[in-house]
């Protein structure tokens, strides 16, 4: 059998969706699957595509590259573009005559990413999922003004979400289609907890969507507390921080940060669409307070906190004794291990509903 995933943009372990999607593309090539990822690009994305390739010291080569164990076939084209609309057109018919060519058995495409959606569903709606990482989504209101775009939404058949909350959304906002929970795999979890020396409580992402005011707020009523903030969409980070704020750059990994972290604070201001760097801190023995927006709750289950975002709730709660930091951090490897069963059990039932 034939996956082939659609995109306008590299795919790389980028963020929480891209790490997502590599995991999934993973899994079904482990089932047999033949997993190809065709992507096209402007020509003037070019020499910044090669560079960043080259950092993360990923090699092109033939027209493409590999990233763990998949690949990745690059087009340029002076045509492409992912969102002008003038492009539409050239991308289609790109993506149409590998479709038509390779014939696949399912074809994935970002919600986001218009040009391999249309092209996705205008090739086969039948065998085309979409797939939904957030809950910021385009509705179809605000799609109506692009008819060339929102004549193919309203043929989507089947999207792809992982968490419940995102399942309701799509209920509720493309009742047409139909919404298959498939999980974020989450593999690093380990059996106890990891050797650290608390020192900060730890907030990753410091951007407006993912609470980043409310954090340094936060920071101003705990003077005696010391945080760190770690990089991860923005380039450069807030400015005029407190005293108490400490810094760090995008991590490749955060091992380390949590071996210094007292705890997660995951304060999102946005409806998150699931919240995996909450099950990745439970999962390296790290407690977790979070807000109660969007599927944060549900991510979070009984292994952490979830909370509204009101500043003496978090101080109270984050002014709780050792004990019950150690009663979190044991509840939080039960959230983890519960989680792993349940994806495993949801794993399985889509693998027959695709081999089917």
């Amino acid at each position: 059998m034939k996956l082939i995933l659609l995109k306008p943009y590299l795919l790389l372990p980028s963020n929480g969706g891209e790490i997502s999607m590599l995991e999934r593309l993973g899994i079904f090539q482990s089932w047999g699957f033949k997993v190809q990822v065709k992507i096209a690009l402007p020509e003037f994305a070019r020499e910044n595509s090669m560079k960043i390739l080259s950092d993360m010291k990923l090699s092109f080569e033939n027209g493409g590259y590999q990233i763990r164990g998949i690949r990745c076939d690059v087009e340029f084209n002076k045509d492409f573009h992912p969102h002008e609309l003038t492009a539409q057109a050239p991308m289609q018919n790109y993506f149409a005559g590998i479709l038509n060519k390779e014939n696949p058995d399912l074809v994935w495409a970002h919600y986001t990413d218009f040009f391999s959606v249309t092209s996705a569903i205008e090739w086969n709606a039948q065998k085309s999922w979409v797939i939904l990482t957030d809950n910021e989504y385009p509705r179809q209101a605000q799609l109506k003004d692009f008819p060339s775009i929102s004549e193919y939404y309203l043929k989507i058949k089947t999207v792809m979400v992982a968490s419940r909350f995102m399942q309701k959304s799509v209920r509720k906002d493309l009742p047409w289609a139909k919404p298959i929970c498939v999980p974020n795999p989450v593999y690093a979890v380990s059996e106890k907890p990891v050797a650290r020396s608390p020192v900060y409580w730890v907030f990753v992402n410091p951007t407006q969507v993912k609470g980043v005011d409310f954090m340094i707020d936060l920071a101003k009523q705990m003077p005696n507390e010391k945080f760190l903030f770690v990089g991860n969409w923005a380039t450069e980070m807030p400015t005029n921080l407190p005293k108490n704020i400490s810094t760090l750059p995008r991590q490749n990994g955060l091992s380390e940060v949590f071996s210094k972290s007292k705890g997660l604070l995951m304060p999102s201001v946005w409806d998150e669409a699931f919240g995996r760097l909450v099950l990745e801190a439970m999962a390296a023995g790290i407690p977790v307070i979070a807000s109660d927006r969007g599927a944060l709750p549900e991510t979070v289950g009984k292994g952490g906190l979830s909370i509204p975002l009101h500043l003496k709730e978090w101080e109270n709660t984050m002014r709780n004794s050792a004990s019950f930091w150690i009663e979190q951090i044991a509840r939080g490897f039960d959230r983890v291990q519960a989680y792993r069963v349940e994806t495993e059990r949801r794993f399985k039932a889509l693998k027959r509903l695709v081999k089917a």
